[in-house]
């Protein structure tokens, strides 16, 4: 692609709010994927995401991964990618079901809220 083309695409998907992108110095420094893109993205991708999504809470809600890596941890479990994982954590602690904390190292920790399991 041409980087015309290119910028055409960015500022067509930033107008549906499927981007959000910053800038730096003219060009793009970062370019963030909104929800509701990956959400419509990765169920064309992912086989089956829906059941990926339930299977991933209902280990949050019976046997949530105890280690310093959970999300790794919850993407073996369930055969996913990370950014599978990551994004869908994201959908959830913006619903306030999970809380993600994020620590130097790679490390994380996630609080399930008790209102997950109304999700199963």
């Amino acid at each position: 692609m041409t980087p015309s083309a290119i910028d055409e695409a960015f500022a067509a998907l930033q107008n549906k709010r499927y981007l959000k992108i910053t800038s730096i110095a003219g060009g793009p420094h970062t370019v963030e994927l909104s929800a509701t893109a990956f959400r419509r993205g990765v169920d064309a991708v992912v086989p089956d995401a829906e059941a990926a999504r339930r299977q991933v809470i209902a280990v949050l809600v019976n046997d949530p991964p105890a280690g310093d890596r959970p999300v790794h941890e919850l993407a073996e479990l369930v055969g996913q990618p990370v950014l599978f994982i990551v994004q869908f954590l994201k959908q959830l602690e913006g619903q306030g079901d999970v809380q993600v904390i994020q620590y130097v190292g790679g490390f994380s920790r996630i609080i399930v809220s008790p209102t997950l399991k109304r999700l199963l």
